[in-house]
This record gives structure tokens, sequence and C-alpha cells, in this order.
């Protein structure tokens, strides 16, 4: 289509217009000629905002646009004419369709667009160098990559190669420089992978390459383009690294490693084998790499991945553990453990086997085996009744020959019980014992056990624990202890007896001590008595000496009161009294009587424990065994006295007194005396606490039995341990009848 001519005067009217106009607009030349142009182009009777007409005459010069006119594009040019004296007179308004150039300088930029985010994506800059020109062209991609300013180099300038080669290290700068001439005069090609700084003096790595554009046999160009590789520079260094640490660890396994191709039918020879299988095997790595699984597998045709089920369950499930036999260079063979895993390599699957060197420990199995066929012989038959329990639940898990006999039970049916089914005790009570014979806490435990005809037998049970695959189980041994127990009963009671006897036996030298004290008492009575009756007769008075008579009446009397408490028969004034309170009261005049050569340490609550008892009785006990204690040392000495609440199987067996007291509560009130004096000797423990008798050169023989009296009324027992030369420790036990309330 041929452009649109018109020629309007400076008011905007059309003054003439070509046919071109007529074919455009579908108007006629009358219609068109006497409008303005915006009138015709636009269908408007106002200017457009950026008319060019209505620009070139405010600029008086040349103004163009682009617009659209039914889908189709033109480019509209006004330029002003003038008069011979200058002024403006017309208007030439040329309207020319560019539709097709416009299309086709569209897609060019879309094209460069595209190769500029193409190259900036790709971080690729290109360049051309023009040889017979001497004209070097860049990308903006390039520029960007340099960190330059592309304003700051004049089109095609050479000096775009010299500021290029300053981001190349001096020692680089040759070499690149070397392969652009060699390119450019000799045409060879390169690609190269330098160290490079920006602009702004970041270092990155590219990778540069270039190849000649021929004319004939002449070189005329040389194009190239700079990449920036930092990012796979970094990957591949991290990869090497990662490779290098990965080959490290390959080779460091202890075990033999082998990678070879999954076949279905035969074996692919090997891919790869780590230091240790050549070291192992003594192959070198080259032989191995000839050689397959069946080389090194002792009747390959049975052994290994060759059997059908153990290939088909390795596909299947992608891994496989199995042992088997493997035979070196030299012949000698050996048991393997193989771990197989199927995994991809390069899209193919393989099989990576990790072949572990098992002879030490089938060895060790081999010795294990012989260790438990020695135990369970040792364990079957032995003589003592044994049993194996899981100290969790109480089961039986065996049962030896003895306790088969001992139990009446077949050891079979003894191995489907529950230790409860023997145990007269509840099972969560065994549960409890049998957790501390697995720590430790306790190995011996004392047990009545029901047998097959119900009858019950007293045994003594020794447990520990012991570890069987891997388990922790209770290894006890059972002994009947019922005749034992019959024979030891019988000896208490002979014990008790016998103690009884020489009870009788004091009681005889008490009661000769007794009337010879008490004639003694009535001789002086009865002299003091005859004397008055005397003065009397003379007429004096008698005072001085009925006061003596009545004297010795009242010593004969506290005498008589303390064979009474002995006797056990002074039980009046008992009540809920607290010990660390008594015990306190009877400090003062405790410290008071003792020599000053003697120190008292104490260690008692100031309240509590209660006990239901006398109290006058408790402190005169106190005040009898802290003289006690106090007169076993020739010189200077330290008494500790103590306090405390103890559980009743914390109370010693040994020399109680009264010899048959049992307790019968579960906590009683401990009163503790400990001297380092002279000791009681071992014949005389059994008679210190007879009336009247007494290794001291001082006193009446009555303190210690006043004592053992105040334990018997207040429901209590006395314990002692002494040893010549080293002292003695009296303990009196009461039962706790309540707890004081906190303060």
């Amino acid at each position: 289509m041929k452009s649109v001519v018109w020629i309007i005067d400076k008011n905007h009217y059309i003054l003439k217009s070509n046919t071109a106009a007529e074919d455009l607009f579908n108007q006629s030349n009358s219609e068109i000629v006497g409008k303005k142009c915006w009138e015709i182009v636009h269908g408007t009777d106002q200017p457009i905002k950026e008319c060019p007409l209505v620009k070139a005459g405010q600029s008086l010069q040349q103004e163009s646009i682009e617009l659209q006119i039914n889908g189709r594009w033109f480019e509209v040019v006004v330029d002003p004419i003038f008069d011979s004296r200058g002024k403006l007179s017309k208007f030439i308004h040329i309207l020319t369709d560019i539709t097709d150039s416009k299309r086709i300088s569209n897609k060019l930029e879309r094209s460069e667009q595209l190769l500029a985010n193409t190259q900036r994506l790709a971080k690729i800059g290109g360049w051309e160098w023009n040889v017979d020109q001497q004209k070097m062209y860049w990308t903006k991609e390039l520029y960007r990559l340099h960190e330059f300013d592309p304003n700051q180099f004049e089109t095609g300038s050479p000096d775009h190669i010299n500021a290029s080669l300053e981001c190349y290290t001096p020692e680089d700068r040759p070499k690149i420089l070397a392969a652009f001439h060699t390119c450019e005069k000799k045409g060879v090609a390169y690609d190269l992978e330098f160290e490079f700084r920006r602009s702004s003096g970041k270092k990155i790595w590219i990778r540069t390459a270039a190849e000649p554009i021929w004319k004939g046999d002449k070189v005329e160009k040389v194009v190239g383009n700079l990449m920036d590789i930092t990012e796979s520079k970094s990957a591949k260094g991290k990869l090497v690294a990662q490779s290098e640490r990965i080959k490290t660890f390959f080779n460091s396994i202890n075990d033999a490693i082998f990678v070879h191709p999954l076949k279905l039918n035969g074996f692919a020879p090997f891919v790869e084998v780590n230091d240790i299988a050549c070291e192992r095997y003594g192959y070198t790595y080259e032989e191995f790499m000839t050689l397959s699984a069946p080389d090194v597998t002792v009747r390959p045709d049975v052994n290994g991945h060759a059997q059908a089920g153990c290939r088909n369950e390795l596909i299947e499930k992608k891994h496989l553990v199995f042992e088997t036999f493997h035979i070196k260079k030299s012949g000698e063979t050996f048991p393997v453990e193989i771990n197989s895993n199927i995994f991809d390599q390069h899209g193919k699957p393989h099989i990576l086997a990790v072949v572990r060197d098992i002879t030490d420990r089938k060895e060790a199995e081999e010795v294990l085996i012989k260790s438990e066929q020695t135990f369970r012989n040792l364990f079957d038959n032995h003589a003592a009744v044994k049993f194996i329990l899981d100290p969790g639940t109480g089961r039986i898990i065996a049962a030896n020959k003895a306790a088969e006999a001992f139990y009446g039970w077949p050891c079979a049916t003894l191995t489907q019980m529950n230790i409860d089914q023997i145990n007269t005790k509840s099972l969560d009570e065994i549960k409890q014992l049998m957790s501390e014979a697995k720590k430790q806490e306790c190995i011996c435990f004392e047990f009545q056990h029901r047998l097959a005809d119900s009858s019950i037998r007293d045994v003594e049970v020794f447990s520990s624990g012991v570890e069987i695959n891997g388990q922790k189980y209770l290894h006890s041994i059972v002994h009947d202890i019922t005749e034992q127990k019959k024979a030891t009963k019988n000896m208490e009671e002979l014990r008790i007896q016998n103690w009884h006897l020489k009870k009788q036996e004091s009681l005889s030298r008490m009661a000769g001590a007794i009337s010879h004290h008490f004639n003694n008492h009535l001789m002086a009575i009865m002299g003091n008595l005859e004397l008055s009756l005397k003065l009397i007769e003379r007429g004096d008075s008698p005072h001085k000496n009925l006061m003596k008579a009545m004297q010795v009446a009242q010593n004969a009397a506290k005498v008589n009161g303390l064979m009474l408490t002995y006797l056990g028969k002074n039980t009046s004034g008992k009540m809920p009294m607290d010990m660390g309170k008594v015990c306190s009261m009877t400090m003062p005049l405790l410290r008071a009587s003792l020599p000053i050569n003697i120190v008292l340490e104490t260690v008692f609550p100031k309240q509590g424990p209660i006990i239901h008892g006398n109290e006058n009785q408790i402190q005169q006990l106190v005040t009898n065994l802290v003289t006690n204690a106090a007169e076993s040392y020739q010189k200077e000495g330290t008494i500790f006295f103590s306090l405390k609440t103890v559980s009743s199987d914390q109370i010693p067996k040994k020399h109680r007194f009264p010899v048959d007291w049992e307790p019968d509560h579960e906590n009683y009130a401990c009163i503790e005396i400990i001297d380092t004096g002279c000791g009681i000797e071992g014949q005389n423990i059994e008679k210190i606490f007879d009336p009247f008798f007494s290794t001291k050169t001082t006193g009446r023989g009555l303190d210690l039995p006043v004592v053992l009296g105040i334990a018997q009324n207040n429901n209590g027992v006395i314990t002692l341990e002494s040893e010549p030369g080293k002292g003695s420790t009296f303990r009196f036990f009461a039962p706790v009848e309540a707890q004081p309330n906190s303060p």
C-alpha cells in the first residue's frame, strides 16, 4: 500500500489528498479535503493527546508517531512548511503502513530479548571480532559479567580487549592473548578455563571459548563466548572431594566389598573392589577386574547367589544376608557372611556385596556351644536343686533333675509353672525380692516352698543374675533347711531351758544374798532398837538410834523395790511418753553425776519416738546404763548416748535379754549406750543381769538386773555386744506406739 500524503494548512484543514487516502479510509477525495486530519484518522472532533500535527505546529520541526488503524500499524510523520519570510504556512502529513516491518521488528526484538535472557540465565556473554575492520562487539551479558558500563566503550572499539585482559591474573593474560591471536591468524579454536576478577574485585571462574569464521581461505571473524562457571566449578570441587571421601571410606571399611552388575543368568565380572578385598584374597585390583563371584566362592554351584532361591530372594527384596565359604588366591578357604544389596548405577542394576570374614565368630560360636553344653551338664546333673527364673514374670525357665526329685513334678511341668505356684509368698512380694536379687542387693532368702504332694518345706535360696542370649535371668540354688530349722528351733528351746535353769541357779544365789542382805539389815535394826530400850531405861533420848534403825529399814525397802523391778512386778505408772523429751530431761542429772574425766556425747531428737512406758523407769534405765559405762573406764573416757527408731529386723538376735523375747511390732525405739572401756568377758555376759553379780569392787550388783527388769516392764528387750579390752554396746528396744506430730 502506498503512503497517504496530505497537504494541511496551518489551521489543520486538509488542502490536498492522494488516492491512497481514498483506498485506506474508503472515502472520496471530496469527502476528505476540507476536514481536519483527526476527523478522518480517528473519527473525533479533537486531536489525540500525542498528535504529531499539533506538536509540529508547536515545535516547528518534524514530529512522528506510530498508531493502529483497523488492526494495522502506521507511522505518521508531519513536517512543517515555511513561506519566504520563514513563517509557518502548511504541513506535509505522511501516513505509511508499517505493519509488516513492525511485525519483523517485533520478532527480531523478541529474538534479541530471548537471546539476552538465555545468556543471562546461562551466565554466558558473547563477542565478535571483525578481523578486517579490527572491531570488537560485545553482548549485554558480557558487559554484565565484566561488570562494565556499556557506555564507557565506543561500539566496536578494540579497547574491549585490553579492558577484558585486566580481569585475568597476570600469569593467565599471556595465555588467553596467545590463544586469541592464534585463532585470529591461524583459525585454531580454543576452550579454556581461568580465574577471573570482575570490575568490582569479586573473583569468579570463567570458561572462554572461540572459533574462526572463514571467508575462503582467510579468517574473516572470530566469534566466542565467556561463561561464569563458578558454581559448576565449586560443585565439581565438592563432587571430587565427596568422591575422595567416599573412596577413602570405601577403602577404610574392614570388610571386603565387591560390586558387579546383576545378571539373571551367570555372573558379570567385578567392576569395583576395595583395598581390603585385595589384601584379604591375595589378588591385585587388576586381577579382580577379570574375576566374578564364582571365582572366590567354594562350590559356587551350590553356594551364594548361584542358588536359584537365593538369587530370586535377592531380586525380590533387594537385600539378602547369608553365610558361605570363600577361597583365597592361595587356595585357603574361610567362612564369610555376605550382606548383598541391589542398587542402580548408570541406570543398570548392580550388586553391592559386603563380605565379612567370620572365622573368629565361628570359632567363638563353637566355644560358646561347648560352654553351653558344659553349663547344661553342670546345671542338669548338679546335686543341688536349681532353677533359671525370669525376674520380670516369675516364670520358671529351666529346672534341673534335682528340682524334679525334690518337688515331685517333672522338669517339663516345672518349666510350665510360675514361681508363685511353689513359693507360699504372693507374686508381688516374690517379684520385689527377685528385683533385689537381680541388682545383687540381696542374694540369700528364706522361703517356704510347696511340693507336689502339698507338703511345705523350709528352703534357703541363693539367687544371682545371669545373662543368657542377651536376656537377664536369675540363677537360683535351693537348699532344703526344714530339718535344720527344726534343729535350730530345738537348740533355741534348749538354750532357753538352759537359761531358765541358770536363772533358777541365780535365783538360789539371789535368795541367799537377799537372806544375807536382810539379816544384816535386821541385825542393825535390832541392835539399834536394843540400844534405844536401854537409853529409855536410863532416861536418855533414843532418837538417834531410832533414826538409824529407820534408815536401815528404808535401805532394805529400797533393795526390795529394786528386786521387784528386776522380777518385773513393778508395772505401775505406764503411759504414752516421748522418749526424746525423757532423754533430754535426764541429761542434767547424768552430767552432774559423772566424774569429770568422763565425756558424754549425745545424739537424739528433741521429740519422739513415742512408747507406752514408765517415765521414771526409763530415766532409771538410762542412768544405770550410763553409770555402768562410766565404771568401765579406769581413767578418762567417752560415752556415746543416742536415740533412734529402727525396724524390728534390725534388732540383733544374739545376746538378747530376756532370751525368749520376740518382736511383735514393726518399729522400735532404740536407746544405745556405747563405751570403749574394759569390756566383758564372754563367760560373764549371761551372768551380768543376775542380781548381786558384779566383777567390780564397787556397787551392789543390782544396776543391770534393774535395767533388765525395766526392759521387761516396758515390753522391751536389752541386747549386748562386748569385747574384752575394746568396750561394750548396750541397746534398749521398746515398741513404738505412735509418731509425734510435726511442729
